[in-house]
């Protein structure tokens, strides 16, 4: 299941017919529709519209073209109601537009349609039915050069290795039947025309409306149409077919390649299919859409525009319906009950038998599975049981009154051993073949399997939840966040208290280490404890420590050392040595974001299992990679108290601001833009000159500095993406409060100067007046 967000009118989208998305090589994504240009950096909208007596803002309202990027990162493209060629500027983030005029110096052209950026400098534009190649260095004088008349409303561009066109496939929308593929040499002329599915044709091909293509390679082009998707090949046209979708009334309507080459396609009727190549099938793919909406059914509205940008995020554009985007990720989880088509129930403990089989239990039902997670069977358990896996091959059960002995897979029998209703038990381990640990809400018991003797341990203790380590010492989590180390005697009948560990959690699940047998590490309510039980101390790790969350339900160790924990936000691997996190939730394929206390198993296979409230899931940990790249970083707004501060350049391109003594109070509004999942984008600030450390912000994407001193300011940030990849190049900002005339040094020397003629000329005038005095006597 893919798990899509969605951008509204709500969100900020200035209007919800989005034919043409692009993602700049500054992170952003632009958006066009019918009222406005929309830039989207994961967390906010900014629109632009045209501006009375604003000569740099946006030229029409209605842009109906791709963008392209030069080298200088300004995008280019073309407006549809107010007809120009349009560009907007990074660096000052001012538009400029321009005009087409043709040789026969007629009127300004009805309109213009954009097809590629030739080596950042020649724009192919389509304009009154004439092709031109535009001139985006000289955009004023001799902007032109003339190709071929052509009249089509969709293009498809390939180019030569060098990057000149190569290939126009030109659809002809609803102009007729049909449409075109124009070769050109690398000087723009004109080697080939041909047709396909028009008049012309219908001898051997259908006559179609083609609304779009896909160009694959020289020798493969695929086209929707308004009988279904053609497979064609330019240079055999009698070998096209045809593909349908089986689904009644669907037309099919884009389509787009991700980056393994999996070709996806949108209709009128389902959001977004899969077409496989090689079986030449289409498959629906399951979506979710995070909607606080109730307007929208992604099952009942289909997708118009499909979009992959080089990150593999996935974008739909849905008329009237907005914006939808998620990444293209390979399915990582298994659910084994939705593989087998059950009901999803709440798991709380998983175990292994000895013969690789998979037990997992619910608060009344035990199910098996095999190795290849199929469902084998259901057992109906003791309400309010703990069970484990015991040495002697079978499972061992404790109820609320008693012990009992699950035989065998075959009987599945439950087996009385040990009735007690005096005591309320509550969990069980084993240490081993013949001893038995037993808590209950007042202590700990031996049970002795062969004598079938039951002898408290006289702790006077309630433990919720207990391991033996590799020297036999028994360690034990109580409710009131303490964990107790206990050596037992050789007899096995009393125990000796050697180490407590208090107020770091209540314990919900403890994990012999994998790849050290002297470390337990133990899940709690305030974060993972690692214990040496050969030195006895203790560390614990918190959000403090760089674990997104401190409510820990499970925790297990893969072969690298790193540490699996089920929350109630997802499942996170934590580095407890580089402090690195890495969250994953429903939108990963998880089967829920809640997961229960000691519902975890590692199994013999090195497969990991964690039990939530919609099932459990299934993976190995070698098979979850990181591929994403870190975020890229941008200040897209800088607030001087309420209003944004303006410059001569773009605050997403300056360096070096300089403001007044009094503009003091700043809000600095910070951009990840990593779209895999917005919302958990963290970040870190520093203010050098002001904080003497990184600020973790956590996932807010802004920061205020009230009242700022005059002097020198360097602002930074960082940030990470939802796989706690962190792009450690901080955007940098120098900032320079300067302070008022009456407290720069000129000023105060000019005062200085002037005190000290002040004071001579008084004394001029006093030694001047005695002499005069003197002179009188």
């Amino acid at each position: 299941m893919i798990h899509f967000n969605r951008i509204t009118r709500e969100e900020g989208l200035s209007e919800p017919t989005n034919s043409f998305l692009y993602h700049d090589k500054l992170g952003f994504i632009w958006a066009s529709s019918m009222n406005g240009l929309n830039r989207f950096d994961g967390s906010h909208i900014t629109v632009f519209q045209p501006q009375q007596n604003n000569i740099h803002s946006i030229y029409g309202r209605n842009i109906q073209s791709p963008f392209f990027e030069n080298e200088n990162k300004d995008i280019w493209f073309t407006t549809y109601d107010k007809s120009s060629i349009s560009v907007y500027r990074q660096k000052t983030g001012h538009f400029d537009h321009y005009f087409i005029h043709s040789n026969e110096k007629t009127n300004e052209p009805d309109t213009y349609n954009a097809l590629f950026l030739e080596h950042h400098h020649w724009l192919w534009v389509l304009a009154n039915d004439n092709l031109y190649k535009f001139n985006t260095k000289a955009p004023v004088e001799n902007n032109v050069q003339p190709l071929l008349n052509l009249q089509a409303a969709r293009f498809a561009v390939d180019t030569f290795t060098e990057g000149f066109v190569k290939r126009v496939a030109a659809c002809f929308w609803s102009y007729r039947k049909g449409f075109e593929i124009i070769d050109f040499d690398k000087n723009a002329l004109v080697m080939r025309r041909r047709t396909y599915f028009s008049e012309q044709e219908k001898t051997f091909m259908p006559l179609l409306t083609v609304q779009a293509a896909l160009i694959e390679n020289d020798t493969l082009v695929w086209l929707t149409t308004d009988k279904g998707m053609v497979r064609l090949n330019p240079e055999q046209p009698r070998t096209f077919k045809i593909f349908h979708t089986g689904i009644q009334g669907s037309v099919i309507r884009r389509l787009a390649f991700d980056k393994y080459k999996k070709l996806y396609v949108s209709t009128n009727k389902t959001p977004l299919l899969v077409f496989d190549k090689t079986a030449l099938t289409f498959t629906p793919l399951s979506i979710n859409i995070k909607n606080q909406y109730d307007t929208f059914d992604p099952m009942q509205n289909g997708a118009y525009d499909i979009f992959i940008d080089n990150t593999n995020i996935l974008w739909l554009s849905v008329e009237k319906e907005g914006i939808f985007y998620a990444p293209l990720k390979g399915k990582k989880f298994d659910n084994p009950f939705t593989l087998n088509n059950q009901l999803l129930p709440n798991i709380n403990q998983i175990l292994e038998d000895d013969g690789g089989g998979i037990w997992a239990s619910t608060t009344s039902n035990l199910y098996q599975f095999d190795k290849n997670y199929t469902f084998k069977g259901i057992s109906t358990l003791i309400p309010k049981s703990y069970l484990i896996n015991g040495i002697d091959k079978q499972f061992w059960i404790v109820s609320k009154t008693g012990l009992l002995q699950y035989i065998d897979d075959t009987k599945k029998e439950l087996k009385t051993v040990l009735e007690k209703k005096e005591h309320e038990f509550r969990c069980i381990t084993q240490i081993d073949e013949s001893t038995l640990l037993i808590t209950s809400n007042h202590d700990l018991f031996v049970f002795n399997i062969k004598t079938k003797i039951f002898s408290p341990l006289m702790i006077n203790r309630f433990f919720d939840n207990i391991i033996v380590d590799n020297l036999k010492n028994i360690w034990c989590g109580t409710a009131r966040e303490n964990i107790i180390c206990y050596q037992i005697n050789k007899t096995g009948n009393s125990v000796k208290k050697i180490y407590e560990i208090n107020d770091k959690g209540i314990v919900n699940h403890f994990h012999n280490s994998t790849i050290n047998p002297s470390v337990i590490w133990a899940a709690t309510t305030k974060g993972v404890i690692k214990i040496n039980t050969n030195t006895l101390n203790d560390t614990l790790f918190t959000e403090k420590d760089g674990l997104p969350d401190s409510q820990i339900q499970a925790v297990l160790e893969d072969k690298k050392g790193n540490l699996w924990c089920s929350t109630n936000h997802g499942i996170v691997r934590y580095n407890s040595i580089t402090k690195l996190s890495r969250q994953f939730t429903v939108r990963d394929g998880l089967s829920a974001n809640a997961y229960n206390p000691n519902a975890a198993l590692l199994s013999s296979t090195g497969e990991m299992w964690f039990g939530s409230i919609h099932g459990i899931d299934i993976f190995h940990p070698d098979s979850i990679q990181d591929i994403s790249q870190p975020p890229q970083l941008a200040i897209t707004g800088l607030k001087i108290y309420d209003k944004y501060w303006q410059g001569d350049t773009s605050i997403m391109v300056a360096q070096n601001i300089h403001l007044k003594y009094f503009e003091n109070t700043l809000t600095f509004e910070l951009a990840a833009m990593d779209y895999a999942d917005p919302n958990n984008n963290k970040f870190k600030v520093m203010l050098e000159g002001y904080d003497r450390e990184w600020v973790n912000l956590n996932t807010q994407n802004f920061v205020t500095y009230v009242n700022l001193p005059t002097g020198d300011y360097t602002f930074k940030f960082i940030a990470c993406n939802t796989e706690g990849i962190w792009n450690e190049t901080p955007r940098v900002l120098h900032i320079t409060i300067r302070p008022p005339f009456w407290k720069t040094w000129w000023f105060i020397t000019l005062c200085l100067l002037a005190i000290v003629a002040l004071v001579g000329y008084i004394a001029y005038l006093r030694i001047s007046k005695i002499i005069d005095l003197q002179e009188l006597r």
